[in-house]
């Protein structure tokens, strides 16, 4: 009776039913999902292997930005890629046990472009790149790098989850949702940079409601040392564009500080953030200035900005047209997109999903 009581107490528990079913879930698709099919999954890796190397910066061509890879890497890759999409020849087991066994050729290098992955953060690859620094040293396969990096990255997306929902007072069940949702279980047990930005945002979240909510939480040194590498990370990601959630942190109560001095510690982590975030979107400019697809003009986010500022009501047009025809694209891919080239989870259950979400909130 009493192990059946702990039991319960233990299910009862948002962040335990998180843990159980982010562990079951999280390995299935770790595995389950083949090679490379999350958006952006191949150059992610690229990037993580040139960090591995000790370049934080990639080099850049003419319009291109990447890094010298050993060349039976992306020969590996292409194999795999080309086997690995859902169709009904899918890859075998024994397919993978087989690639498994390559390794990387040192003397021969090829330089694979990823402009769109080297704009990101090199604190965001830590630790895929401390699983491929490792295995070059043990065994370097590409195949199990990759694996290796998806099994991190998952460990590391459950820990934040788990403690996202466990801090926050309040939304508990809101926060279990969003980080179950099929989307989220798909990054967390992937490669991409996607998975660290989301969780990162959502544990600033949940510290701030925490020391808003709760009575007990006072804010110390944790607090200074946390906000301030999280913000550098969350500006110097994605171009800076989630640089506004920092803004958050003036929702902390004063009460939540021992005096004014511990107070004006706010100014403080928002001054080291923003100067060394500015030193790091500096440095990327010249990447940022590469169009992503080659083919597209308007690939350029400069070329891009531009067009915004000179002609606004085309834009927000253009906005409000793509939300009344692809709507429903829109909710799959925020709640049911499970690769590159699917299968994504149907309309009406997305919409399920997310309704379920609107009456937790």
């Amino acid at each position: 009776m009493e192990k059946e009581n702990k039991i319960l107490k233990f299910i009862k528990k948002p962040e335990n039913i998180f843990l159980i079913l982010g562990i079951f879930f999280g390995i299935l698709f770790v595995f389950l999902n083949p090679p490379f099919q999350v958006n952006d999954e191949l150059n992610h890796f690229y990037r993580a292997y040139s960090i591995s190397n000790g370049n934080l910066w990639v080099k850049l061509k003419t319009n291109s930005a990447g890094d010298n890879i050993p060349q039976n890497i992306p020969a590996t890759i292409k194999l795999m890629i080309n086997s690995s999409t859902f169709t009904p020849k899918k890859m075998s087991f024994q397919n993978i046990i087989n690639y498994a066994f390559y390794k990387p050729d040192l003397s021969s290098k090829f330089f694979p472009s990823f402009v769109n992955t080297a704009a990101y953060s090199p604190l965001g690859y830590i630790f895929p790149v401390s699983a491929i620094f490792l295995l070059k040293i043990i065994y370097p396969s590409p195949v199990i790098m990759f694996y290796s990096s998806r099994l991190i990255n998952l460990i590391i997306f459950l820990i934040i989850g788990y403690f996202t929902i466990k801090l926050t007072p309040i939304f508990k069940w809101v926060f279990l949702l969003v980080l179950l949702m099929p989307r989220s279980l798909i990054n967390g047990a992937s490669l991409s940079q996607d998975l660290y930005v989301n969780s990162v945002s959502f544990l600033i979240i949940a510290v701030i409601l925490n020391l808003k909510y709760s009575k007990e939480a006072k804010f110390n040194l944790k607090h200074f040392l946390f906000f301030s590498l999280a913000f550098i990370y969350i500006i110097t990601s994605k171009g800076g564009v989630y640089s506004p959630l920092c803004l958050l942190i003036f929702l902390i109560p004063k009460n939540a500080f021992k005096d004014l001095k511990k107070y004006k510690q706010i100014g403080i982590i928002l001054t080291i953030s923003g100067l060394i975030s500015l030193f790091f979107l500096v440095s990327i400019i010249p990447v940022i200035k590469i169009p992503i697809r080659s083919e597209v003009v308007y690939g350029n986010f400069f070329i891009q900005g531009e067009y915004i500022l000179k002609n606004p009501i085309n834009y927000f047009s253009l906005i409000i047209s793509f939300l009344i025809n692809e709507y429903k694209r829109i909710i799959i891919s925020f709640v049911g997109s499970l690769s590159v080239n699917g299968p994504n989870l149907p309309y009406k259950i997305s919409l399920l999903f997310l309704g379920g979400l609107g009456v937790l909130s």
